[in-house]
């Protein structure tokens, strides 16, 4: 009687637990490999800087939206119409719709 392996033709992983010798250890489906590419220094400073973007984005647009609001509701001045349409845009518009429109705006065979 040989050791036989449990092995699924279609995930290319054994069932064996991390470590337990082998090729290539697994670790909940994915290989070493995959992990310690994972955790390359610039791939983690990326992700660091992203969040810090994403952190940061976020305090900015919610106190600027808080004052627009604040400052929509309370005042009434000429061309408040119009700044509240201007807040709602991105809103009423896809993200693909508005890529779309500023390739063909800014292009290189753009009407400016």
């Amino acid at each position: 009687m040989g050791f036989e392996r449990n092995r699924s033709p279609l995930s290319g992983a054994d069932d064996r637990p991390a470590g337990s010798g082998g090729d290539h250890p697994v670790l909940f489906g994915r290989s070493r490999s995959v992990r310690i590419r994972a955790d390359k220094p610039d791939r983690r400073l990326g992700r660091q800087a992203h969040a810090c973007n994403c952190g940061c984005d976020g305090v900015i647009n919610a106190l600027f939206g808080t004052l627009l609001a604040f400052v929509l509701v309370r005042y009434k001045f000429p061309g408040r119409g119009l700044l509240s349409t201007l807040a709602d845009l991105p809103l009423a518009i896809p993200t693909l719709v508005t890529g779309v429109m500023l390739a063909a705006l800014y292009g290189p065979v753009s009407p400016l």
